[in-house]
């Protein structure tokens, strides 16, 4: 499983930040007039490549890169912040180009030339150590992984002041490693920390929080992993909800998220309740008659239908029918397949009555709509067949089957017509 990455453009030395650094160095010195030139050259270059590299340039960014690595080389001491900066980029320009020994060779030569300068628990190098193990989590070398972006962490904690989005992110990568490697409570108590960080310093803002669930909760429904994806989402929305409130439109999505993990995990009883959350939560965001509601209502009545809830499932698609008359029209093609649904959902001893009526007036509308040979209109009416069957009404079951025959011949003869000559009819 990949877990999502942003681009590492200057992962553990941004352009600003180094030129911060570099100055509280040249501060120390009397600064002279060429020192300054070479300054101001190195830094227009570094923002060049910083900008190819984050804009999928990584040929432009690997030779601007190189000229910036024999420039400082060339005029500062082979120790200097400036020389590990142009590693590191050098480095992920060669990975955006799939030269993979070369990335790795200049990532650690970025990560040696910082721990001899600064020592290997100055946050500078730390950053270093926790960038090259999330490359090797990139590259398949999950333990050699593990060790940096675990000692990356550990050095970061430990920190006077701890810059809380670097630590952030390093857990981040560790989280998603744990989860490759199957270690779901360890990445799942490493995630739940990631948010609290994040909490903290983004101020009200929680979206980098909320995004990075949403990330890797998408990467675990592409891979299956819905239970995983369903506690993700729900962590997610839970995050959603304490900063927008309930009645936003993030946390009606995600609570529909994580039912819809659970669902295709064949957990209808777990969906439910994120679905009744959601259903309110939509309600009181975008009104009662509002289509998003009523797509919401037609799935948490879905779901009342497999657990065999009917009387709650009625409901839902009662009020689904009243949104889509009035959003819609009387006659809508929306309004015929609420229709329909409340049919089968009446279709139990006791309502086949309510069964028939709403089957017939959706079989109307739909030929109506669609023409009388449309599939939408037959199935209609192989329902109206069963539910008059289990009524005991055997000769309009028969009835209804006949029309269903008829017109599933007639499309199949339109279909033979439309077909080109040269195209094999199926």
């Amino acid at each position: 499983m990949a877990f999502p990455v942003p681009t590492p453009v200057g992962i553990f030395l941004a352009p600003d930040s180094l030129d911060q650094h570099m100055a509280s160095i040249s501060s120390a010195s009397k600064a002279t007039k060429t020192l300054n030139m070479i300054v101001d050259s190195w830094s227009k270059l570094n923002q060049a490549a910083a900008n190819a590299l984050a804009s999928g340039d990584y040929t432009g960014a690997m030779s601007t890169y190189g000229d910036l690595v024999r420039l400082a080389e060339k005029q500062y001491e082979p120790t200097d912040p400036r020389v590990a900066a142009s590693h590191q980029g050098l480095g992920e320009a060669y990975e955006g180009m799939g030269r993979y020994s070369d990335a790795e060779k200049h990532y650690r030569r970025a990560l040696t030339v910082l721990e001899r300068k600064l020592g290997t628990t100055h946050v500078m190098t730390l950053k270093a150590t926790s960038a090259l193990g999330a490359y090797y989590r990139r590259t398949g070398r999950l333990t050699q992984s593990e060790m940096l972006l675990s000692k990356a962490i550990h050095g970061l904690q430990s920190l006077p002041k701890c810059p809380s989005e670097d630590l952030a992110e390093s857990m981040n990568q560790l989280a998603a490693l744990f989860s490759e490697l199957g270690r779901r409570s360890e990445a799942e108590t490493l995630l739940h920390r990631v948010v609290a960080l994040r909490d903290g310093t983004v101020s009200n803002d929680r979206s980098n929080s909320v995004q990075a669930l949403i990330a890797f909760a998408e990467e675990q429904m592409k891979d299956r992993s819905y239970s995983e994806a369903e506690l993700l989402f729900s962590e997610a929305a839970a995050t959603a909800e304490s900063s927008q409130g309930s009645a936003h439109p993030d946390t009606v999505t995600l609570l529909l998220k994580a039912g819809s993990a659970a669902l295709n995990d064949c957990r209808h009883e777990d969906a439910l309740p994120y679905l009744e959350r959601a259903a309110k939560a939509a309600r009181e965001c975008y009104g009662e008659d509002d289509p998003e509601v009523a797509a919401t209502l037609r799935m948490l009545g879905s779901v009342h239908v497999l657990l065999g809830s009917a009387s709650q499932a009625a409901d839902c698609f009662e009020a689904a029918l009243k949104s889509a008359k009035k959003q819609f029209g009387e006659r809508s093609i929306e309004a015929a397949s609420d229709l329909h649904k409340l049919a089968l959902v009446y279709s139990v001893p006791g309502t086949y009555a309510k069964a028939e009526n709403c089957a017939k007036e959706a079989l109307a509308l739909r030929e109506e709509l669609l023409g009388k040979n449309h599939l939408d209109v037959i199935a209609v009416l192989k329902d109206l067949a069963e539910i008059c069957a289990a009524d005991g009404r055997n000769d309009e079951a028969e009835q209804y089957e006949a029309r269903a025959r008829a017109a599933l011949g007639e499309a199949k003869s339109q279909t033979r017509e439309e077909t080109p000559a040269d195209e094999p009819q199926k």
